[in-house]
């Protein structure tokens, strides 16, 4: 399989040494943030990689010689350990928080923290994509392929700008009176279906996620960084990012390029 070609190109929007990141389909953008492209040979050397949680599952992509494995990856609550130095290529479908239920109708919360193989839940798509794989030469046509196949899944489409607005809005630290009329019981029935988690759990995911970007910045202090998060006690914030990162925001600021985290999907 050819990875970068000429077509390709215009879809990328942004690299680093060990990722390529490309824009979906105008009609797909609403459900997935991006996919990925893992380039081993130029990857971050550490053997193991900390992935920071960002309540918003992802496929998984690794190809052989004879074979496509697919794992389907719930969105994810707490930092996951990966091996980081095989095998040498890798492709993601990242979806944004609740992206995958439109497309799959599977409870997210039966899927939360969990790593499946495609063919335990979903045989069908394992198959076809696994057939798309080997019958195209580059990951332009295979993209054409895979994306006509998903538009074609698109049958539980409930509120996709909806989520999208809800993690815009607790970015920006509304209160849920400002954001929505549903009654919590409701909302947290609609989160727990489509996302995995209640909102307290999506709330605090969506902060930390925040305040990892602001962390990038080395002239912000903790302190402004838990302000600009909607903290107002620095302590609070502490313990809220070490329940979610496992380390202090300290910790993490002299480390991270022993994290991974995903700043496309919010």
């Amino acid at each position: 399989m050819q990875f970068i070609t000429p077509s390709l190109q215009s879809r990328i929007f942004s690299a680093t040494s060990a990722h390529i990141y490309i824009r979906p389909h105008i009609l797909l953008q609403p459900y997935i943030a991006h996919y990925t492209l893992h380039i081993q040979e130029i990857a971050n050397k550490n053997k193991e990689l900390v992935l920071i949680p960002d309540i918003a599952g992802c496929m998984v992509f690794t190809p052989s010689s004879h074979e496509l494995d697919i794992q389907f990856w719930g969105a994810t609550t707490k930092t996951v350990i990966v091996n980081n130095n095989h095998p040498p290529q890798r492709f993601f479908i990242e979806f944004k928080p609740g992206g995958s239920f439109p497309f799959t109708g599977i409870p997210q919360k039966e899927l939360l923290n969990q790593q499946v193989d495609m063919h335990q839940i979903l045989p069908e798509w394992k198959y076809k994509i696994q057939e798309f794989w080997f019958s195209t030469t580059c990951i332009y046509d295979f993209l054409g392929l895979l994306e006509h196949f998903l538009l074609s899944k698109l049958h539980h489409n409930e509120s996709p700008n909806f989520l999208n607005q809800l993690s815009i809005c607790l970015r920006e630290h509304k209160g849920l009176d400002e954001i929505c009329a549903f009654s919590d019981r409701h909302l947290h029935r609609i989160l727990q279906n489509q996302v995995g988690t209640g909102i307290k759990v999506y709330q605090r995911l969506i902060r930390m996620n925040q305040a990892l970007d602001f962390i990038q910045n080395p002239s912000l202090s903790l302190t402004q960084i838990a302000y600009f998060c909607g903290y107002y006690d620095q302590s609070h914030f502490i313990h809220d990012f070490k329940q979610v990162c496992g380390v202090t925001p300290g910790v993490y600021r002299k480390q991270m390029s022993d994290f991974y985290n995903e700043s496309f999907k919010f």
